[in-house]
């Protein structure tokens, strides 16, 4: 009880930490930005867009059409809605759409993310003079990145963006540290799609990458998701994902887990 009164800010006590983030959590820039992971998209990718922008304001976007089982049983599992196909979004590709940022979790590989961006914003050495135009547009709208993999030599900007790129286990983590460093109360179905990114990119916090952080939130999130039986659920989401593998050839398996 009093964990979850502090992660909502209700325990009548003075977070100055919190405040002050809060006092300079729009220089951010990334309120009301699309939110996007990684081509080849897995759950890290997904409920880290919807976290971020659920926190944000902002809109969840996903980078591919199809998504596997686990995916799906996820996001039923929390009741949320799976995030729209990026290029479905009205105006969310267009490089002249100034109005609105993109912020990248999970990836910032350019080579990873959907055609329309990373195609767009980072189009090669060949490019033709109207082709490093809209370049110019598409990488400016580029705002944040959010993510737990190393930098790529391949993306760079001309104006400075907000980055928070830990080497912890997953981007979800990290999403939920932001929720509380900002003294934010994070909803239930998002502390259970959070959760679930977690469980998933670190193989029930079994990977050689989980971090003691990646513990602390996994326990955080189930506490205040009330998700009393975490292993159990990280099993189902194993078992959806398998079944989703069996019905995929050969060659779509060993793509499963690739990024691009």
């Amino acid at each position: 009880d009093k964990l979850s009164a502090r992660a909502h800010r209700t325990d009548g006590e003075h977070h100055p930490t919190a405040d002050l983030e809060l006092m300079v959590m729009d220089t951010y820039a990334l309120t009301g930005c699309f939110f996007i992971g990684h081509t080849n998209t897995d759950m890290d990718s997904i409920a880290s867009a919807i976290g971020g922008a659920t926190l944000f304001k902002g809109t969840a976007t996903r980078s591919e059409r199809e998504v596997n089982g686990e995916i799906e049983f996820a996001c039923k599992y929390a009741g949320v809605a799976l995030p729209p196909y990026f290029d479905d979004v009205e105006s969310a590709s267009d490089p002249l759409n100034a109005d609105h940022g993109i912020v990248l979790v999970d990836h910032n590989e350019p080579g990873q993310m959907i055609d329309s961006l990373g195609k767009v914003a980072f189009p090669g050495s060949g490019a033709s003079a109207e082709q490093k135009d809209l370049a110019m547009h598409q990488i400016g709208r580029i705002r944040g990145i959010i993510d737990h993999h190393a930098l790529s030599d391949n993306f760079a900007t001309g104006h400075p963006l907000f980055v928070d790129i830990r080497p912890w286990g997953s981007a979800c983590s990290i999403i939920a540290h932001m929720y509380v460093r900002l003294g934010q109360a994070i909803p239930k179905h998002v502390c259970i799609v959070l959760l679930c990114g977690i469980l998933s990119d670190t193989i029930n916090l079994t990977s050689p990458t989980t971090t003691h952080a990646d513990k602390v939130f996994a326990t955080l999130l189930a506490l205040l998701g009330e998700e009393r039986h975490p292993n159990r659920l990280a099993e189902e989401m194993f078992k959806a994902k398998t079944a989703h593998l069996t019905n995929l050839t050969p060659y779509s398996i060993v793509r499963a887990d690739q990024k691009n």
